[in-house]
């Protein structure tokens, strides 16, 4: 699901030429370690990266039916855990 929240949101934002062009490069290759994912758009958008990671953010927070808060400090890494902690806790353990 973060995949396709990843290429839905860069598809949204910046078309589908520019999420061909970043797939090629490898963008989705560590796009579940936020660290690296997020230094990989840096490197191509700098500041502009952030914003990316938001757009990304909320399309999983809704495909998830999380409520999105768009005030406050945003922290992608942060953002994807708790993303990571919704699924995890909605996962019946048998």
């Amino acid at each position: 699901m973060l995949r396709d929240s990843i290429g839905d949101g860069i598809r949204g934002a910046l078309g589908q030429a520019i999420l061909g062009v970043l797939t090629d490069q490898g963008l989705f290759d560590k796009a579940s370690v936020p660290k690296e994912f997020h230094m990989k758009l840096q490197s191509v958008f700098g500041n502009g990266a952030t914003v990316i990671e938001k757009v990304i953010i909320k399309d999983l927070f809704r495909k998830l039916n999380i409520p999105y808060a768009s005030q406050g400090s945003f922290e992608y890494g942060e953002a994807l855990e708790r993303a990571r902690e919704t699924c995890a806790q909605e996962v019946p353990t048998k």
